[in-house]
Order: structure tokens, then C-alpha cells, then sequence
């Protein structure tokens, strides 16, 4: 990466953004509630970073106009025309701030370091040689598309030394085309998490450009999450805008949000009783579930609707991969009668703990802190876990904590993830599944890592630097926009030469799904999602053997905007 690059400069590890209170419609936007949440970010960046509590407070008040970076947002992307100042990280007694490496204000905040051991003169060969070769791999430009880096065996070792995780694993993109987005304001005091989520997501996309409110004309797409603006209090009520909304839906469960017209006004406003009010709908509780147990999807018929996970954000990342781990066994779930897959699972845990006299597990909550806030001691602990138990939501999919495990490096046990999501999780290869309802399944899978450590280590590295290469949260916004763009050109093209060749869109997924949502069901596991590498290779399925096995190759039918079976032929652009 060239020294004037300004990805080489970017700040890869951005704080929360709360929303400003100012850019309510209505003074019912509860000033006092955005204020504080902002206040709870606030105080963590004063507690972590020493800084005044006025300075905290400016870099975290939008101007309302999101054309006109924050200082944060400099931070991050620079200023047009000039590289961002060289950031350096530090960490300090478990704080971590970005400062001027040249600032006298670093060299007045750091403390002198611990004298270490000098290393041996093959090992300080070695550590050049790897850092040397992490640079030359990961020389990556702030563009989309880009393959991202190279995380096979081979280069394992050499990533995981990196003293910047979230620089050294650059996420895959696909996208190749500009947009210009804008982004609905957040009103309420409410979907803080997932509006922060989405808002890094799109400001760290190279190929996003965010317009204001006043430019909203010409946005190629508007993106709106109901969960942090309900629809009276959005800005964006406005029929025409139809044509190019995307909606983000994070509520739980599989019921659908909607504006809730009569029907009269819906048919006056949208042209018809059952016409879209979106472009484009993503639903991250695309799976029914009772009791833990795999239903269906019930959104498969649904126009335009595709699944949707949480990812992985910047903040939570590391600046270093921790190899030492004191905790055997980690699992912070919050048991209750309503949600019997966490009860279970957590009373499992602390059981198999017991029996097997394990010394050092910890179970159950480790403390209170809400979504608006950053708990240092939870993710101390989850950074130190060997072994990290999780499961979903009892009737619905779509868990942040397991995005949360999956970048602490630890070896994470999880029940099967139904969601059709780009680049998938597999079974011993990223995670470990087990039955959230067979304690013994869960017992033997403990026992067996547990004396396996170098493969229980394997699997624990793989499924890192997976999330971390395509699980970010400009992952996720990189599957919406290629999604959307994919259906633009499908509509305006009459010829399937010229459609984008993307990989793992919301039209495949939803597709596959479909196809196997029977095997679903009787097997009970996951579909496989696996688009073929070349364009005459047959799709691999689950089959009804529970197995996977080869299939048709596809096409997409341009007028109906679906993917088409077909016994002979190419796959021209679907995955």
C-alpha cells in the first residue's frame, strides 16, 4: 500500500456514533433520551482515551447534514485531496486511543514501556520476515471490488502476529459500482446498536457516497431501518422515494414491519392493494423457529425480501490476537422462561462444568451493560475464553453474540445457524454445532475439543479470520448494495452478458433456500450455499440423504428476476 494511499491511514477501529438529537422531525425526539446515549458513549471515550469531556461530546454530534463529515468521520476517511494524519494505537492499561504519532500530546500520555526480553536473532528474522510479507500481501487500496486478504494456512500465522488485526485482515468487497446513499435519520432512543452497525458500514464502503437529506434526489438507493425511526417520525414517507428504498429490518421475531396505511390511502399512495412500498426488503429474523427447533421460512414468497445477519463491528476488534487464554470454558448467556434455548444451554454449561470439575468456566451474565455501551470486562473475558458457548433465540434467529465470539478467536459452539448468509459458517471448519436440544451432543463436543486442543485451535483460527474477512459490517452493506445493484441492471438489461458477476447475492440465497427448505426440515441442519466456481459446475444442495450432492446448474430469467434451473447452460451472473 503506497504511503499516500489514504487507506493505508484509515482508523480501523471507529467509536460509536450516537445519533443526534437534532435530527428529529418533531421535538418529540426525546432530546433528553439521545442525549443520554450519547452521554454513554461519551464517558466511555473520556474513561478510555483521557480526553475532555467537551472535545468527546463535539466528535460525537453530527451536523445533521451527512455530506459534511464529523470529526470523527475525518478521521476515518480523511479529507478530500489529503491523506489522514498517520494514526497510531496504543493501549494502556486496557485503554485505547488514536493520536498523531507525532503529537506531543502522544508523547505526554505514554508511559514508558516494560523492558522485555530481547528475542533471539532467528526469531527477530522471523517476526521481520512475517511483517514484512503482511505488508507486501495486503497491499490493498481503498477500491471496490477487492479479493481481500489471503487468509490460507500458509498465511495464518504471519496475520495473527499482526499488531493491527483489523488492518491486516482487509474485508472482501464486490460491489463495482459508486452510489451515492442516503441514510435515514434516527429520531428515537431506541435501535442505537443496529443504526451504528449500518452507519460504519456504509462510511467505511469505498464505493458509498453518503448525500444529506437536502440532496436526497440523488441518491441512487435511501436506506431505512424502522427499528430506529418509526415511520411517523421518518423523513422519508415521501411514495416516489418507493422506487429506491431499502429497508433494514432487525426486529425479532418473523413478523414484517410496515408504514400501517389503510388500505385506501396504501392503493392511492403505492398504485395497488398489494403493491410494494420498498425496493428492496432485508429481514434479519428471516427464520421461524419454536422451542429452538428449525420451522421454515416464512418469507421465501414475500417481493423482494432476502435474509439478513448481524456482523461484525470495528470497535470490538483487537489491535492484537490473544493466544494466551486463561478461561477454559466461557458462556454469558441470559437464561429466562421465555427464552428456553438460552436457560438450557446456560444450565448445561455450569452442569458440565460440575461433572467434569473444570477449573477455570465461567457462566451466565457478566454484567448489565445495555446495547448502548461497550463493556470492557465482557469483552476482557470473551478475548480470554478458549472455548465460547452461545446459541440462538428460542423462536427466532439472528443472535449479536455470536458475531460478537465469532472475533475473540475463540473456538465457538453454537446451534446450527438456518439463515441463509453470504460466505456461511461451517460445521467444524469456522464453528461447532451442537443440539440446543441434547445436552449429551453438547457434552461429547466439549469433551472432545477439550482433549483435541491443536484441532479445537484449527477451527478456532479458521472461523476468525472467515468473520473477519466477510463479516464486517462493510461486509454486510456490500451484499445489500450488490443485491440492489444486481436488480437495477437486471431491469434496464436486456442481455445477461452485461450483469454484474457477484457471488452470493440476497437473489441466490433466497433461491437456495427455497430449493432446500424440505431437507431442511427432515435433516434438521443447515442448507449448503456453495456457488460453483465455474459456470458448467453443478450446484452442490443438501439433499435427502442429509448429504450434500450436485445438482442442476442455473441461470437467471431476466424478465421474471429469479434464478431458472436448467439442465444445460452457463451460470451467467447469479451468485
Amino acid at each position: 500500500m503506497s504511503q499516500n494511499d489514504p487507506s493505508a491511514k484509515i482508523l480501523t477501529r471507529p467509536r460509536p456514533i450516537a445519533a443526534d438529537a437534532n435530527n428529529a422531525d418533531t421535538a418529540d425526539a426525546s432530546d433528553s433520551g439521545i442525549t443520554t446515549i450519547m452521554g454513554n458513549f461519551a464517558s466511555k471515550m473520556v474513561e478510555e482515551a483521557s480526553m475532555d469531556v467537551a472535545s468527546v461530546m463535539n466528535m460525537f454530534k453530527p451536523s445533521g447534514d451527512l455530506s459534511t463529515p464529523t470529526p470523527l468521520e475525518k478521521e476515518i476517511r480523511g479529507t478530500p485531496g489529503k491523506p489522514a494524519p498517520k494514526l497510531s494505537p496504543r493501549k494502556d492499561e486496557g485503554r485505547i486511543s488514536f493520536l498523531d504519532s507525532n503529537s506531543a500530546e502522544l508523547q505526554k500520555q505514554l508511559k514508558p514501556a516494560k523492558q522485555k526480553k530481547p528475542p533471539t536473532q532467528k526469531r527477530a528474522q522471523q517476526q521481520d520476515e512475517d511483517l514484512a510479507r503482511i505488508q507486501a500481501e495486503n497491499n490493498h487500496p481503498r477500491i471496490s471490488p477487492r479479493p481481500g486478504t489471503d487468509i490460507s494456512s500458509e498465511n495464518q500465522m504471519s496475520l495473527l502476529l499482526c499488531p493491527n488485526q483489523a488492518k491486516c485482515i482487509v474485508p472482501e468487497l464486490q460491489l463495482q459500482t459508486k452510489l451515492k446513499v442516503y441514510f435515514c435519520k434516527h429520531p428515537t432512543r431506541h435501535g442505537v446498536r443496529f443504526y451504528y452497525l449500518a452507519r460504519e458500514g456504509l462510511m467505511l464502503h469505498p464505493n458509498v457516497e453518503l448525500v444529506s437529506e437536502s440532496a436526497i434526489e440523488t441518491a441512487d438507493f435511501i436506506i431505512y431501518l424502522p427499528g430506529s425511526a418509526p415511520w411517523h417520525l421518518t423523513e422519508i414517507r415521501n411514495a416516489s422515494f418507493a422506487k429506491r428504498l431499502i429497508v433494514l429490518d432487525e426486529f425479532d421475531g418473523h413478523t414484517l414491519f410496515s408504514p400501517g396505511y389503510p388500505q385506501a390511502e396504501h392503493v392511492e399512495r403505492y398504485g395497488g392493494p398489494s403493491a410494494p412500498w420498498y425496493y428492496m426488503y432485508f429481514k434479519r429474523s428471516y427464520v421461524r423457529r419454536l422451542d429452538g427447533r428449525f420451522q421454515g421460512y416464512p418469507h421465501l414468497v414475500q417481493h423482494e425480501l432476502y435474509p439478513l445477519t448481524y456482523s461484525i463491528a470495528e470497535v470490538y476488534i483487537p489491535p492484537h490476537f490473544n493466544a494466551k487464554r486463561e478461561i477454559e470454558i466461557l458462556c454469558t448467556l441470559r437464561g429466562s422462561k421465555s427464552m428456553t434455548t438460552r436457560l438450557r444451554v446456560q444450565t448445561w454449561v455450569s452442569e458440565y462444568g460440575t461433572e467434569r470439575k473444570v477449573q477455570n468456566i465461567i457462566t451466565g451474565e457478566v454484567n448489565t451493560a445495555t446495547r448502548t455501551t461497550v463493556s470492557k470486562q465482557y469483552f476482557e473475558q470473551m478475548f480470554n475464553a478458549q472455548i465460547i458457548v452461545t446459541v440462538n433465540p428460542a423462536n427466532w434467529e439472528g443472535d449479536f453474540r455470536l458475531w460478537e465470539s465469532m472475533c475473540t478467536g475463540a473456538l465457538i459452539f453454537v446451534d446450527p445457524v438456518f439463515v441463509p448468509h453470504p460466505f456461511p459458517l461451517q460445521d467444524k471448519v469456522h464453528v461447532v454445532f451442537f443440539s440446543n436440544s441434547d445436552r449429551e451432543d453438547l457434552f461429547r463436543k466439549l469433551d472432545y475439543y477439550r482433549a483435541h486442543p491443536q484441532e479445537a485451535r484449527k477451527i478456532a483460527v479458521q472461523g476468525y479470520l472467515h468473520a473477519m474477512k466477510h463479516h464486517r459490517t462493510v461486509s454486510t452493506v456490500d451484499y445489500i448494495l450488490r443485491t440492489a445493484h444486481l436488480r437495477r441492471v437486471a431491469l434496464t438489461e436486456d442481455s445477461p452478458q452485461r450483469l454484474p458477476n457477484y457471488t452470493y447475492t440476497g437473489q441466490y440465497l433466497r433461491y437456495e433456500a427455497q430449493v432446500q427448505e424440505k431437507n431442511i426440515k427432515a435433516c434438521h441442519q443447515p442448507g449448503i450455499y456453495q456457488p460453483p466456481a465455474h459456470p458448467h459446475d453443478p450446484v452442490v444442495r443438501l439433499t435427502e440423504d442429509c448429504r450434500g450432492a450436485g445438482g442442476a446448474t442455473l441461470q437467471l430469467s431476466l424478465k421474471k428476476q429469479a434464478p431458472v434451473e436448467t439442465n444445460s447452460g452457463q451460470i451467467q451472473f447469479l451468485h
